[in-house]
């Protein structure tokens, strides 16, 4: 028998063999590169699959809903639903729609993640050409490292397979940036081909904008980014023209018709944004939305990387921890004094480094003034380790900045790994991308649901009813204007119409997760014999799990016991009752009120998780309160 110090001297060996092979495996070649080009999505693709199935509230908000409209001509009928964002160009969540619809749950997450995993290859080709002066001993490890590091930052990694649109547009930034840095030398000469390269550079970016109008500061950065182009200002000035006419017909060409439907419908091609612009009585004037995370003041914009590096909250709903823009920063800074000190004696960059740089300068000074949202940095954080990289070697020597930079980005993607990636939601994966129990109704055509609360959101439970239905929602995020009331009553026209409203139903989260438990038991024969039995009973009484072990009851055919969690009970009946006063109380400046008696409560979810929705029947004021009989 083996003793047990013999059996830890041979775990430490295997364990100190397989970092030896690791260490061994030899990255400064080409076919190193080519194979973490084909590795790094499939890897992405599989991380993917572990985090289950999408279910950010953008995509239960409006990425569904959209294209579900668009698809079933319910721009007609609906009214904003799921807020202003339900009038956001739809085309690119059309494949994730599809894919929700037909085919399973894993696959899809797979796939959305192998995408995603394609900023990979674009980031290690940008690395490859903006650094071709490095040492043989570092010429295909040194991109190939930075690569990795770009897409281990914690804004692609929180996004990884979901539909929220940043890590898929980041493909076509990415892209456009790689064909200008690789084509340098061609658009540095005035020729039909140097042209023509601007030109579809310029679509990639404005085809990325059109799809999600973010990146719209990206477009603008590359545009600016091309006047530093060695050549006359003429010269600069042309190409520059020509990309932005590329930058339009990619614009035009992933937006434009929805620009004119919204411009035939509304009277605003960006409707309900930019409202006093082109004002229009449904909503009122707001210019971009969610300004709140613009950063205020000198002195915060002048820290705002140290600030956001600091506590994320500052950008948006998800705390993460990174810290990559605040070395960003503090090396532009470390550099600015050195350039003061030695004046323009610092090492040279070749023009593909100097312009990104330019890039990423530009976009982060847009993107602090216009959005301040932290995802919308994806396309220039995944190439943060480069700039790292570049502003280093223009500090230090360059085994001195090498040795910083594995030191600095190492540090960088450890905070990222250790500190928990946060994501914006997954449910396990399920039999359904979606599973809507929808209730009877007997004439479509002159049905109205009203959505009474803005968070959870329900616009996409239109998925699940008939497409006659319409839909609207009287709280949330649109910019109600005077109008609003007038659509309102319109909908919910009585006798010609009827109409419901639709909130959240409050569920027995302990009793569900307790079902979980169970499920997992039987399917690893816990709770389906007397051993395994005696061991869950054994647990739940030697450990501090809030838990009990108590017999089957005989309806559960093939359990002998149960696992039961114990935990603070909720009273179900009470807390549905709250949820309908509110709604109650969003109904009534329309004139409305609830039928609470009448309420159902109904179940839906995505994959293979579980919300319930109550539908209550909604009457006029004036009708309820007549007497019964009249």
């Amino acid at each position: 028998m083996m003793r047990p110090s013999e059996g830890k001297r041979r775990t430490r060996s295997s364990l100190r063999d397989f970092a030896k092979r690791i260490a061994s495996i030899d990255l400064n070649t080409p076919q190193a590169c080519i194979r973490g080009a084909w590795l790094m999505p499939l890897l992405f693709g599989v991380w993917s699959m572990t985090r289950g199935t999408d279910a950010s509230w953008d995509l239960y908000n409006y990425h569904l809903y959209n294209v579900h409209a668009l698809l079933n001509g319910k721009l007609s009928i609906d009214f904003a639903p799921g807020g202003f964002q339900n009038f956001f160009n739809p085309v690119l969540d059309i494949p994730y729609y599809f894919g929700v619809l037909h085919l399973p749950g894993w696959l899809l997450s797979f796939l959305m993640g192998a995408l995603h995993g394609l900023n990979f290859v674009l980031v290690l080709g940008i690395c490859r050409k903006v650094l071709p002066d490095l040492p043989d001993k570092d010429i295909h490890r040194v991109p190939l490292l930075l690569a990795v590091a770009g897409c281990l930052t914690v804004n692609f990694l929180s996004e990884l397979g979901n539909s929220m649109g940043d890590n898929m547009t980041a493909l076509f930034c990415l892209a456009s940036l790689s064909l200008i840095v690789h084509q340098q030398d061609r658009i540095s000469t005035a020729s039909r081909s140097s042209y023509a390269i601007l030109m579809a550079a310029g679509v990639l970016v404005g085809a990325g904008m059109g799809l999600k109008l973010t990146n719209g500061i990206y477009a603008v950065a590359f545009c600016a980014g091309l006047l530093s182009l060695p050549g006359s200002a003429f010269r600069r000035l042309a190409v520059a023209f020509v990309f932005g006419i590329g930058v339009l017909c990619g614009l035009a060409l992933m937006s434009g018709y929805w620009f004119y439907v919204m411009w035939h419908t509304f009277g605003n091609p960006l409707f309900p944004q930019f409202g006093s612009l082109f004002p229009n009585s449904l909503a009122t004037s707001m210019s971009v939305a969610d300004v709140k995370w613009i950063p205020q003041g000198f002195w915060r914009q002048i820290l705002w990387p140290f600030i956001i590096s600091w506590d994320s909250r500052n950008t948006g709903q998800v705390a993460v921890r990174q810290i990559i823009w605040a070395l960003v920063y503090g090396l532009f800074i470390l550099l600015a004094f050195k350039w003061l000190w030695r004046g323009r004696s610092l090492p040279s960059l070749n023009w593909p480094a100097r312009y990104l740089l330019w890039v990423v300068v530009l976009g982060f000074a847009l993107w602090t003034k216009l959005f301040g949202i932290y995802r919308y940095l994806v396309p220039i954080e995944l190439i943060a380790p480069l700039v790292v990289f570049l502003l280093l070697r223009q500090l230090l020597p360059y085994l001195r900045a090498r040795t910083a930079a594995i030191w600095l980005l190492g540090c960088a993607v450890m905070v990222v790994l250790l500190g928990g990636i946060k994501t914006w939601g997954y449910e396990p994966w399920g039999e359904q991308g979606v599973h809507i129990e929808a209730p009877p109704i007997a004439d479509p055509a002159r049905t109205t649901v009203v959505i009474t609360e803005g968070d959870p959101p329900w616009s996409w439970l239109a998925l699940g009813f008939p497409k006659e239905v319409s839909f609207t929602q009287i709280v949330g995020n649109f910019p109600r204007g005077p109008a609003f009331p007038k659509l309102v009553s319109e909908m919910t026209r009585y006798p010609e119409r009827q109409t419901f409203a639709v909130f959240q139903g409050i569920t027995d989260e302990l009793k569900e997760r307790s079902d979980r438990v169970n499920h997992i038991a039987a399917q690893i024969g816990l709770v389906n014999s007397g051993s395994g039995c005696a061991l869950l009973k054994w647990v739940a009484q030697n450990t501090r799990l809030r838990a009990s072990v108590i017999a089957a009851t005989p309806s559960e055919a093939g359990l002998l016991c149960r696992v039961v969690l114990t935990g603070e009970e909720i009273n179900i009946d009470a807390a549905n009752k709250l949820e309908q006063e509110k709604a109650q109380l969003a109904l009534q400046p329309y004139g409305l009120t609830l039928q609470a008696e009448s309420c159902v409560t109904y179940s839906a979810g995505l994959g293979g998780g579980k919300r319930l929705y109550q539908y209550c029947p909604v009457l006029p004021l004036n009708v309820a309160s007549r007497p019964s009989g009249q």
